[in-house]
């Protein structure tokens, strides 16, 4: 008891020497995600749910049981449209366990993911925090296997006010680590423009209409392409679900090359194409480059969902504003059903099998259009090195 009343003066100490200083006391409020069992939950702390456009907001997931529980991450990741995703980590929650109350129960809590979004447009917004996976232990049925259980976590009220806004670029740690390792002039200005290559990674890119596949085809082309202009910056991302930086700005070299051919075409991040989340990733990162001539190359085979945070059409219009140039190559036959590798079980082997891949390139010519960008769709691997051999940089 005693120990509980000391914590309470300090803490009462503390928010008297804050308000004196003129500031502001944190206020988190807590949502709840619920599963099958009563005796083990999740909450959602959000730091604030009013907030200015590029506003930072934490979201904290803490899990709370009495029981033997063991976390599998997220069944279902969140949907944060009209949010920027800057950083998500799991916390290291083995040292960060502790008993607490919650209303007249006592649990224990763990801290298990923490995530920063950024909202882009104000507005009233909905988020949706995601579904978490969770095994329960129970020491009372011996040798029986865990049951599983889904803590589904109730939508959270934004209210957002100010003007479109994009927030201020901060790379990841892997990625500040490679941009010092990298020569002198990928950390500042070099040469005519700047470039930001977005590859895409989805499943439809191991497509066999191109040999071996669309992904290798466009990385050769790329490759090529990269070792003749040495008089720019550029970098890459990868795309489909999820958006990771490959390569930070830097002077065009093996480096850049090796970082695009080390993906592996669908298996690195996910099946759909979330295009309007790459080109916003891409906007943020040149916004702070100081040339005046500024540009994202899309190496797609055409159809982007808009099942991210971002519709490609108002990811183009920042890019507008920002004075960003799209371009966009389609790598696609065209044609209704393509030759698609697929596994089969029983042999342990892929076959071949002609695969209806969705095609629409509406969008990129949009998008290319509304940035003044250029837009090219090849059909096959010549009219592929044809653009490249003949795509100079402006």
């Amino acid at each position: 008891m005693k120990k509980i009343v000391d914590y309470l003066n300090r803490s009462f100490c503390l928010s008297l020497v804050l308000i004196s200083l003129g500031i502001p006391l944190p206020i988190l409020e807590a949502f709840e995600c619920r599963g099958k069992d009563p005796l083990v939950f999740a909450t959602v702390n959000v730091n604030k749910t009013r907030a200015h456009t590029g506003e930072r907001i934490v979201l904290t997931y803490d899990i709370f049981t009495q029981k033997d529980i063991r976390y599998e991450g997220f069944e279902k990741e969140g949907r944060f449209k009209w949010f920027w995703l800057d950083d998500t980590y799991f916390a290291d929650n083995s040292a960060k366990k502790a008993m607490v109350m919650y209303g007249t129960r006592k649990y224990v809590k763990a801290p298990v993911r923490r995530k920063s979004i950024f909202p882009i447009l104000p507005g009233q917004h909905n988020i949706e925090p995601g579904v978490l996976k969770v095994f329960i232990n129970s020491s009372y049925q011996y040798k029986k296997d865990p049951v599983e259980d889904y803590l589904v976590c109730e939508s959270i009220p934004l209210s957002i006010e100010g003007r479109p806004a994009i927030p201020k670029y901060n790379p990841p740690a892997e990625i500040l680590k490679k941009l010092k390792a990298s020569s002198p002039q990928a950390s500042e200005a070099f040469g005519k423009a700047d470039w930001i290559i977005l590859l895409d990674a989805s499943g439809s890119m191991w497509a066999e209409d191109f040999l071996p596949n669309r992904m290798v085809a466009a990385q050769d082309a790329l490759e090529k392409w990269i070792k003749t202009e040495p008089e720019v910056r550029m970098g890459a991302k990868v795309f489909a679900v999820e958006v990771f930086t490959v390569a930070p700005l830097m002077k065009p070299g093996n480096e850049l090359i090796d970082s695009i051919r080390n993906q592996d075409g669908g298996k690195t991040v996910g099946g759909s194409t979330f295009m309007g989340n790459a080109i916003y990733e891409a906007i943020v990162e040149l916004q702070n480059s100081s040339q005046n001539q500024k540009h994202i190359l899309i190496l797609t085979d055409g159809s982007p969902d808009n099942g991210g945070f971002l519709e490609i059409e108002t990811a183009a219009e920042f890019a507008k504003e920002a004075g960003i140039k799209i371009h966009a190559v389609a790598v696609s036959s065209g044609k209704e059903k393509v030759p698609y590798p697929v596994y089969d079980e029983k042999t342990k082997k892929f076959s071949k099998i002609d695969t209806p891949i969705q095609w629409d390139d509406a969008g990129l010519k949009e998008i290319t259009r509304i940035t003044g960008g250029s837009y090219f769709h090849v059909k096959n691997q010549e009219e592929l090195n044809r653009v490249f051999l003949n795509f100079q940089m402006p």
